[in-house]
């Protein structure tokens, strides 16, 4: 996911949070920060992958 369904998420948490759902909004924030976990640890997977596969090629 790139920073723009980042942004979309946060939005949508705000708005929630505006109409009274406090609910909603605290799920929606927790979803996001969980999503950004996964997908910080998905680009260093990538980063180690792409690394052991040169090694492999040297």
């Amino acid at each position: 996911m790139n920073l723009y369904n980042y942004i979309l998420l946060l939005s949508l948490s705000l708005f929630f949070d505006t109409i009274g759902a406090h609910l909603y909004s605290k799920i929606t924030i927790l979803t996001t920060i969980i999503l950004m976990i996964n997908s910080l640890k998905a680009d260093e997977n990538q980063y180690n992958i792409i690394n052991t596969n040169e090694d492999i090629e040297l």
